[in-house]
């Protein structure tokens, strides 16, 4: 028995299949990060940070999804997805 239901767990028993979620690049700074509570990060993100892909010429939100969404669909076979 698993100590603790995992969100994958939930999200292929709601959907039905395996659900894959995809990353966001946002021009944001961490609060953990910047200086403002911390500057050595927190447990979500390495030590680079959470910064996926740093594209020569910034992508839209939209077009981010779209591309890794293509990408992880070809890859795995997905069809579900949350951002």
């Amino acid at each position: 028995m698993e100590r603790y239901y995992r969100y994958s767990r939930y999200l292929k028993k709601k959907y039905g299949v395996k659900t894959y979620k995809l990353p966001v690049n946002l021009p944001l700074t961490c609060p953990n990060r910047d200086g403002f509570l911390g500057t050595s990060g927190c447990a979500y993100c390495g030590e680079e940070g959470a910064a996926f892909v740093h594209a020569e010429f910034p992508l839209t939100i939209q077009e981010q999804l779209l591309s890794i969404k293509s990408h992880i669909g070809k890859r795995y076979g997905a069809e579900k997805f949350i951002a």
